[in-house]
């Protein structure tokens, strides 16, 4: 369902994934809403909701890209979501995964290599 959680300033962005689970087919695709969850660290990957952080609408291929404010988040949390379609029908809880930081493009071009150059 996601495939990243990135977090900067305060607040979570999750970019175009699908809201579609494959093994869920279309159903969940259009118009789903997607509420993501702080999770616990279950041993599975597959962990229970612990708190609502907030939610995004997909489009209606089923993708969605957004941000959603998560003061209560930091980097190394584990985050999960679901999916709910128009009839109230709701996924199980998606893989967890790991708020990472967001990292610039200022970041990227500072790599080991150039640093010792410039220190030449």
């Amino acid at each position: 369902m996601i495939t990243s959680a990135v977090l900067a300033a305060g607040s979570l962005t999750s970019p175009a994934t699908s809201a579609a689970p494959p093994a869920q087919g279309p159903r969940f695709a259009e118009t789903a809403r997607v509420d993501f969850y702080q999770s616990d660290n279950d041993a599975s990957g597959h962990g229970e909701g612990r708190a609502y952080v907030g939610m995004l609408t997909a489009d209606a291929s089923g993708n969605f890209t957004g941000t959603v404010a998560a003061p209560s988040l930091v980097v190394g949390d584990r985050v999960t979501a679901t999916a709910t379609d128009a009839t109230n029908s709701t996924s199980e809880f998606g893989t967890n995964l790991v708020v990472q930081p967001l990292v610039t493009s200022s970041a990227r071009s500072r790599s080991p290599a150039r640093r010792s150059r410039r220190g030449r």
